[in-house]
């Protein structure tokens, strides 16, 4: 079982991993930094031992555009190195299928503008109705 530990590492010092499948455009990690200046840095990056990242590769690279010099990380102990390379493709797959209820997901946009009149929409990764 995974027992992660929550530490402030430099972005200089953690390395991408180079077998991620993952990929990003320059607007998707814009979308990350506009979300970390609203929300803060809420979801911590996922490293292993020698500072490899896990998970949270696109949040690295957006803190780096906003030119912050440290992001929050959880140190992953107690996996094996193929639980660790089942859980980077995993991370990014499972969230993949969930689907959205739009009816809801309207209700919450409209209560957003009825709390903020200019809240902006597009950092919830939607573009505004």
């Amino acid at each position: 079982m995974a027992n992660p530990h929550l530490i402030e590492i430099p972005i200089a010092q953690l390395r991408p991993y180079p077998g991620n499948a993952r990929t990003r455009t320059t607007q998707h990690i814009r979308q990350i930094a506009d979300s970390f200046e609203t929300f803060g840095f809420l979801n911590p990056v996922l490293i292993d031992a020698n500072n490899n990242i896990v998970a949270g590769g696109g949040r690295v690279e957006a803190a780096g555009l906003l030119g912050w010099e440290t992001v929050p990380t959880l140190l992953v102990t107690g996996l094996t190195q193929a639980q660790l390379r089942a859980y980077r493709i995993a991370d990014n797959r499972l969230a993949e299928h969930a689907g959205w209820d739009e009816e809801i997901l309207a209700i919450e946009f409209q209560a957003l503008q009825e709390l903020e009149l200019d809240f902006d929409l597009s950092v919830t990764g939607f573009d505004a109705p």
